[in-house]
């Protein structure tokens, strides 16, 4: 008995604090829309109750979306408008966000909804575009499609990408709106995860050129023994050095070995193309230490990362 009048009491809440406004539409929906668009539609408020009602605020569930009253005092059975807005940014697919309109008799919800697109127009699949993860010296490839959805005769003439390793080979197909590209990283690409450009050239007066992100993964073939860097244990303040082989490098130049808290010694080349590095740590305190060994061709391209592991005694 306790337990039911619990729940009648919440439930007799929840019913109380429901507001007495009504939206017409009861829901924005936008639509397919492009990304990176601000959209705009008008709603009307109506108090259905029997008491002048104050709007006291419109909260959102997100950033993007904002609702603006221009009425702020509503007679019994009067009306306004509130102006809905929406930001596509960078989103991709369906999006519901609700706003919530507080007022002095309660609060009641509005969902506001919109199908976002890279292009309006166009559905590019996949999107976003990546290729498959690839070893440096190897081929790696991907099929992007790209179909107009309008009803005029609109093609892709062609494509191109903004990088010479990275090859598009378009193809098109009599009769289709639109058209597909084969997208070929070449065995040339450096170690990296690269952000590259992809541009199809079209007919479409509106949008000449799609432009979309493309993302290369290439890893290094590389490897460095032992993984991981164990150092031998050392009292703290004492140094601890350990040989470390980098094998399978295929960069023209050699390695550039750093560690953040700790040096790196190059000793040299093997007959068999190895290379040879000297790791050191001096551990300030005793307890455990781990450092990440960053191998790259510049300061800016880190193409492996080995832990450092280092475990320091106190000293007597």
């Amino acid at each position: 008995m306790q337990l039911r009048a619990v729940f009648t009491s919440c439930f007799l809440a929840a019913v109380a604090w429901a507001g007495p406004v009504r939206f017409d539409p009861t829901e924005v929906d936008f639509g397919t829309k492009g990304q990176n668009l601000h959209l705009e539609a008008v709603v009307k408020l109506t108090n259905t109750s029997d008491r002048e009602v104050q709007v006291l605020s419109v909260s959102s569930d997100c950033s993007c979306t904002a609702g603006d009253p221009k009425q702020r005092k509503l007679a019994p059975g009067e009306s306004t408008t509130m102006t809905i807005g929406m930001e596509t940014r960078l989103y991709q697919g369906a999006i519901t966000r609700r706003l919530t309109v507080f007022t002095s008799a309660g609060s009641d919800e509005l969902r506001v909804k919109a199908m976002v697109r890279a292009f309006e127009n166009w559905e590019v699949v996949p999107s976003p575009v990546m290729l498959p993860t690839s070893l440096r010296n190897q081929e790696a490839s991907t099929v992007v499609n790209a179909n107009y959805l309008g009803t005029e005769d609109i093609t892709v003439l062609g494509a191109a990408t903004n990088q010479a390793w990275l090859r598009a080979e378009f193809n098109l197909e009599k009769g289709r709106k639109g058209g597909s590209v084969l997208l070929r990283k070449l065995a040339p690409a450096p170690a990296g995860t690269h952000q590259a450009e992809l541009t199809l050239k079209t007919n479409d007066p509106k949008l000449p050129n799609l432009v979309m992100k493309v993302f290369v993964p290439v890893v290094s073939a590389a490897k460095v023994a032992p993984n991981p860097v164990i150092l031998p244990t050392v009292v703290s303040g004492t140094p601890s050095t350990r040989e470390v082989i980098v094998s399978g490098w295929e960069e023209a130049t050699a390695p550039v070995a750093k560690l953040p808290l700790g040096a790196v010694e190059p000793k040299g080349r093997m007959p068999n193309g190895d290379y040879v590095f000297v790791v050191s740590m001096t551990p300030a305190a005793a307890g455990m230490s781990t450092q990440m060994l960053q191998l790259s061709v510049d300061p800016n391209t880190v193409l492996i990362e080995v832990p450092v592991i280092l475990k320091a005694d106190a000293k007597p």
